[in-house]
């Protein structure tokens, strides 16, 4: 997949939003009431599933290159 340097950019700046904001939320006490109510939510869930995908098929695509 061919990006452009205007489309990595954008990446990088949603990249780096997204660790930041779990950063953030991850601090928020209670965790009851921040952190785990987000991590019920069915975005959060797949979220969760799409990051396990992607480290499986990392994890495949380098066991092959061996």
């Amino acid at each position: 997949m061919i990006h452009s340097e205007d489309q990595k950019k954008s990446y990088h700046i949603r990249y780096t939003k997204v660790i930041k904001d779990l950063n953030a939320i991850s601090k928020m006490e209670p965790r009851e009431g921040y952190m785990y109510r987000l991590m019920d939510t069915v975005i959060f869930q797949d979220f969760e599933t799409a990051l396990d995908t992607i480290i499986e098929d990392y994890r495949i695509a380098n066991d092959n290159e061996k």
